[in-house]
């Protein structure tokens, strides 16, 4: 059965890119049914660029609330059963839905599909895709049904927490599993990784089957309004913040919260490392004081009292700490 995907797209200032976004979703080899964009407020020439795709496209304006209202509105604001996310300055190859579509038919319990990407822009590293960072042997362990490039994940949420796919431009849900797991939370709206909350919660629902592509199919453009690697410690403990919130909200079962518990000091010192070779001196001595003594290794101390003495030097005040937010 040939699959209608809904197109959901939240767009802010995105001005400079939407065409090209745009234009990669309506040039689709297997056509969306509808593409809904949802304006959040924008102050640049948003509206134009719209403008120039009114009789294609779904267009709603809403006054500037985050992205997180705005990808919910986008997503409630579609008709189809399957939904598909295209962040607005990011890049689908010519096959994106074609692929999802084959992932679908390969698998076809799949209610949560995601697949790889490259990335290109001023921030991206030549060659770089999302797979290569996964854990040695991540795929093998959490996918139990494969044709070589299409993969079935047998537990979506505890793949996720040990490597992130669910990027939100590769990624579609059936609005079932995305209703039934409780949609898009407007209190993270303005969170940094808010697409996080959201898909996790997705992937934690018993009804969830995940699948994942590792084809490249899409391309995500870093640049320095949406990603920097100087500061990806930010983005770390955004998650990081997201997963505690579950936690605490007692989202995740008892059978899983040790190990998501290990894995988020697992993180804090990843994210210690990058702020401490990036010099955020302040931010990683706040994520320093986060990980348990026994967690510490010799090595970790040296760097925590040399971030002290770098600080001091330099009159950090920490400004623009993690705080897991994005005041957009």
């Amino acid at each position: 059965m040939s699959i209608q995907f809904s197109v959901a797209v939240p767009a802010y200032n995105s001005a400079l890119f939407l065409a090209e976004t745009l234009d990669s979703i309506l040039g689709q080899s297997h056509p969306p049914a509808e593409v809904v964009v949802v304006d959040d407020g924008s102050t640049d020439e948003t509206p134009d660029v719209l403008a120039r795709y009114a009789d294609r496209l779904t267009v709603v304006r809403i006054a500037n609330a985050g992205p997180g209202i705005a990808r919910k509105t986008a997503v409630e604001h579609c008709s189809g059963e399957w939904v598909a996310l295209c962040d607005s300055d990011d890049i689908w190859h010519v096959d994106y839905l074609a692929r999802k579509q084959e992932l679908i038919d390969a698998f076809p319990e799949t209610n949560l599909a995601f697949s790889n990407f490259s990335s290109f822009g001023p921030g991206a590293t030549d060659g770089h895709t999302n797979l290569d960072e996964a854990p040695t042997d991540w795929l093998e362990s959490f996918s139990d049904l494969t044709d070589g490039v299409r993969h079935s994940l047998h537990d979506a949420y505890r793949a996720l927490l040990y490597f992130n796919v669910a990027y939100p431009s590769g990624t579609a849900f059936c609005r079932t599993l995305y209703s039934r797991a409780g949609g898009i939370l407007p209190r993270y709206s303005r969170w940094l990784a808010e697409d996080a909350e959201f898909m996790r919660r997705m992937a934690l629902h018993p009804e969830a089957h995940a699948a994942y592509d590792t084809k490249l199919c899409w391309s995500y453009r870093r640049h320095s309004s949406n990603f920097s690697t100087s500061s990806e410690h930010r983005n770390i403990i955004a998650g990081v913040r997201i997963i505690e919130e579950h936690l605490g909200d007692g989202i995740i079962p008892a059978s899983l919260r040790d190990e998501v518990a290990s894995r988020l000091v697992q993180r804090r010192l990843t994210a210690f490392m990058r702020a401490y070779w990036g010099g955020f001196d302040a931010e990683a001595l706040e994520i320093a004081r986060q990980i348990p003594a026994d967690r510490k290794s010799a090595g970790l101390r040296v760097r925590e009292l040399h971030c002290r003495f770098r600080a001091l030097l330099s009159g950090d005040k920490g400004q623009g700490a993690a705080h897991g937010r994005n005041f957009q």
